[in-house]
């Protein structure tokens, strides 16, 4: 939660998570990663970020140069 204020922590966390749930594909251990990502998709939705930032939290980056994966 401390990062929540943070849309660069944002981006760069569901960047790292999108990429172990790509590498896990299948296994039965991507399940609790969807379900963090989801986790933090609803915490984007309700923070106090206007809808600009939101758009860009939701973006991942993944390293940290502002640039989102396409």
């Amino acid at each position: 939660m401390f990062g929540i204020t943070s849309i660069q922590v944002l981006r760069r966390l569901r960047a790292a998570l999108i990429g172990l749930e790509e590498l896990l594909d299948e296994d039965e251990r991507a399940g609790p990663v969807r379900r963090y990502l989801a986790h933090i998709g609803s915490a984007i939705e309700g923070s106090a970020l206007d809808e600009l930032d939101r758009g860009s939290a939701r973006r991942e980056n993944p390293q940290g140069l502002g640039l989102s994966r396409s």
